[in-house]
């Protein structure tokens, strides 16, 4: 009997499911651990950031009243059923995950400083929980550790998947977010929804400095595999003549990787096989590409002039982060420049 409960005893080790301790937040020496993960790559602790479900978003002129951001603040955009959401940095420091329920979807938008990564999450999916979600204080390779508000679940930001819970190891959808400088989002969408809060003085690193164009965080597109991960990386400074496209095949599908430095922003989009793109004039932004049918699409995927007018292109998942951070979390990484 003694090999089988030890045996036993083996595999509880590895299992990612509920106990008292998990529900409760706490991991205690001694004790078995929860995660799904190698438990020396995860650092901090159960310091929660603030739970945050009824975020505050004003409007461009409100914003610019203010005075605090710079024109090369960094700010993420994202577009939701035709709506535009602008999250600048220097706001979302204190928090680090803002949920917004819109239609029923709950959306999730989450940076980390450390990693310099920003991506949104919807966990409405049937692979997660349904509760609002905070930053946990732990961090996986120095990565923001996202937490359900029921303690049930732990999540990896750049991993985009459970790695302590009962979901272990499942990806979760993501929406593509266009990283920029807030004088793009002020000048080119005027009518957007920008996140603040009242508590950005009490911000631990929110400072209003401005930043180059050409910072060396590289925007990756991530080629997923039952196994093993690869990652396509874009570097700004690499773009010929400050703008261009590429054709490359992600997840067994033509994709096209879009990019300009002085803008600057980079996307990703799945494009029908009978479509060839172009880049346009930086001067018709947010409008980036046309087809060779004539239809001129914009820097979220949407056809907005011309035969396909009103439809949409699907995305990979991308996002920008830093370079020790795409080393870090993809072994597999095939460098564009």
């Amino acid at each position: 009997m003694k090999p089988i409960i030890l045996l036993i005893l083996v595999l509880f080790c590895f299992d990612c499911s509920n106990s008292s301790d998990f529900n409760n937040g706490i991991i205690q020496e001694n004790k078995l651990s929860l995660w799904c993960v190698p438990e020396s790559e995860i650092g901090g602790g159960t310091s929660f950031f603030p739970l945050l479900e009824t975020p505050n978003y004003q409007s461009i002129s409100f914003i610019n009243s203010l005075n605090y951001l710079s024109e090369n603040s960094k700010v993420a955009i994202l577009m939701f059923n035709d709506d535009i959401f602008v999250f600048p940095y220097d706001f979302t420091n204190y928090y680090e995950v803002i949920n917004t329920n819109l239609d029923n979807s709950n959306l999730i938008f989450s940076y980390c400083p450390l990693t310099q990564s920003a991506l949104c999450f919807n966990n409405n999916s049937e692979l997660t929980t349904k509760n609002s979600m905070k930053a946990s204080g732990y961090l996986y390779k120095d990565n923001l550790i996202l937490a359900d508000s029921a303690l049930e679940e732990y999540w990896s930001q750049m991993d985009a998947k459970v790695i302590r819970g009962t979901n272990k190891t499942e990806r979760i959808q993501t929406y593509n977010l266009i990283e920029t400088f807030w004088k793009v989002a002020q000048n080119n969408f005027p009518n957007a929804k920008v996140f603040y809060h009242e508590n950005t003085n009490f911000c631990s690193g929110c400072e209003t400095y401005e930043v180059a164009t050409s910072y060396n965080n590289l925007f990756g597109v991530i080629n997923e595999h039952v196994r093993e991960d690869t990652v396509h990386l874009y570097n700004y400074n690499a773009l010929s003549n400050n703008a261009e496209v590429q054709t490359i095949t992600i997840n067994g599908k033509k994709t096209i990787v879009v990019g300009n430095k002085n803008l600057p922003y980079f996307n990703a989009f799945y494009i029908p096989s009978t479509l060839e793109f172009s880049l346009l004039d930086a001067s018709e932004f947010p409008l980036i590409i046309q087809d060779n049918e004539n239809t001129k699409w914009d820097v979220f995927g949407r056809a907005i002039e011309g035969p396909r007018k009103g439809t949409t292109l699907n995305s990979p998942k991308c996002f920008i982060a830093g370079e020790w951070a795409w080393v870090d979390f993809y072994e597999k990484r095939i460098l564009h420049f």
